[in-house]
């Protein structure tokens, strides 16, 4: 399983104990202590407990890579289940769907590739403090070009329609979800 833009690593954590035997997450800026965080979400009221095992067992499910995830390269078919949630709409439109060409290329024959974007109508975007806020927190910067990488929603069912053959696409006032099965 990889989780393409895994931030905060929490989506991630989530298929822990899932069928999956490896966990792979990919982002341009990683927690500095990935166990760390694990230990947060998973055991979060314990302290008592065997950490070495842990440990072990995380470093054996688990492998992250710190990169952008434009330059990212998937070796082909290794991957039953790739997931990219609120991603997508930091990328220059051109390069959405040479990513998503990437990550489909990734999949396994029968695999599942998991995506879920935002768009223009997400009035989340419309307020430039909270765009701001945003990205200080995504890239530890501020930045107001995001607005410019949304599309309107029905132009992004649209245009992953014409290329893949979704399985699935649902729309609500902040973002499009797309799943293709490959």
């Amino acid at each position: 399983m990889l989780d393409v833009g895994c931030g905060n690593l929490k989506y991630l954590f989530q298929f822990d104990n899932s069928k999956f035997t490896k966990l792979v997450g990919i982002d341009l800026k990683l927690p500095e202590d990935p166990f760390q965080e694990y230990l947060n979400f998973k055991y979060p009221k314990l302290s008592d407990f065997d950490y070495h095992a842990l440990e072990k067992r995380f470093l054996k499910n688990y492998s992250f890579l710190e990169q952008n995830i434009v330059d990212v390269k998937i070796k082909k078919e290794s991957y039953g289940f790739i997931f990219c949630k609120h991603v997508i709409h930091f990328i220059p439109h051109e390069k959405q769907i040479l990513l998503t060409d990437i990550l489909y290329n990734g999949l396994r024959n029968r695999g599942l590739l998991f995506l879920k974007i935002n768009h223009n109508q997400n009035k989340q975007y419309s307020d430039s403090t909270k765009v701001d806020r945003l990205y200080k927190n995504c890239f530890k910067e501020k930045r107001k070009d995001i607005i410019h990488y949304l599309n309107d929603p029905d132009e992004i069912v649209k245009n992953f329609s014409e290329k893949y053959l979704p399985i699935s696409t649902d729309k609500d006032d902040k973002s499009v979800t797309i799943l293709i099965r490959k």
